[in-house]
């Protein structure tokens, strides 16, 4: 798990799908701009049980 955190609107999702793309493995990021998201930081084993085997 990578974290990139900075103020709004520098980049941070382009820079994290640049670094996904690179590595040629499947990824996904989360906008902390959505509760359904930050929610989601507070149980990270939960939310990473999930991609388990993948």
């Amino acid at each position: 798990m990578i974290a990139l955190l900075d103020p709004r609107q520098v980049g941070k999702i382009i820079l994290a799908l640049e670094i996904a793309d690179s590595m040629n493995k499947e990824s996904e990021y989360l906008a902390l701009e959505f509760d359904s998201n930050i929610a989601k930081i507070f149980d990270p084993e939960a939310y990473l049980r999930r991609f388990e085997n993948k």
